[in-house]
């Protein structure tokens, strides 16, 4: 949970672009900057935004994330069939793995108790149970999802509300909507070698040893 407010970090962000007086940047095109940098950390760190669901499972052994779900963080029990009970705890497994244990997995007998979760990293949002379900019963787990952003409104409300994130990604959360505000304007002289310091930054403060390719940084 964040002590953090919204308004901290605009302040920061345009202290560190000297554009208090906003005439460059406005403080609504500075909010939208943030909405984009906390979808960009969950989308690169899941564990950074995530939430605990009780979810039923389709019958079979393919199955897929409530809808707000972007990708599985891990799994935790089975909640039986009545999406209360809780049962036995769920392990993580690799495709890789459970082939050369069972090659005969996927046509297993199904069960209403589920042993292993395959994730799937092509498609984080599906993932594959062991045994396959009946569906008819529910398990928990944890996913990642979308943090919910702010607006801006003329009265200044945003300023109080709290970031979405914990306040360890707060310097990433300024880097980020620092290197994205430089990166608007690459033609000005200065501005790409700008937002490239705050994107190798940003990258780092996130645990990444060396730069993606968000899109023609790194």
């Amino acid at each position: 949970m964040s002590t953090l407010t919204l308004g901290t970090i605009v302040n920061t962000v345009e202290k560190k672009l000297q554009d208090e007086s906003n005439v460059d940047y406005s403080q609504a095109e500075l909010i939208g900057l943030y909405n984009l940098t906390i979808r960009l950390i969950v989308s690169l760190v899941p564990k950074a935004y995530t939430k605990i669901a009780t979810m039923k499972c389709v019958s079979g052994i393919q199955q897929s994330l409530p809808s707000n779900g972007l990708q599985l963080v891990r799994p935790i029990c089975n909640m039986g069939t009545d999406g209360t009970t809780v049962g036995a705890p769920i392990l993580p497994a690799t495709l890789e793995r459970i082939s050369l244990i069972d090659p005969d997995w996927t046509t297993a007998t199904a069960s209403t108790t589920v042993e292993l979760i395959i994730p799937m990293p092509d498609t984080p949002a599906t993932f594959f149970c062991y045994p396959a379900s009946p569906g008819t019963n529910y398990i928990k787990i944890q996913h990642s999802a979308t943090p919910p952003g702010a607006t801006y409104d003329g009265d200044g409300d945003w300023q109080i509300g709290t970031i979405a994130l914990s306040d360890e990604y707060s310097d990433a959360i300024i880097n980020g909507m620092l290197y994205m505000a430089y990166d608007v304007d690459t033609d000005i002289p200065g501005t790409a070698d700008r937002s490239q310091l705050y994107y190798n930054r940003f990258m780092k403060l996130l645990g990444f040893k060396s730069a993606l390719n968000l899109g023609g940084q790194g």
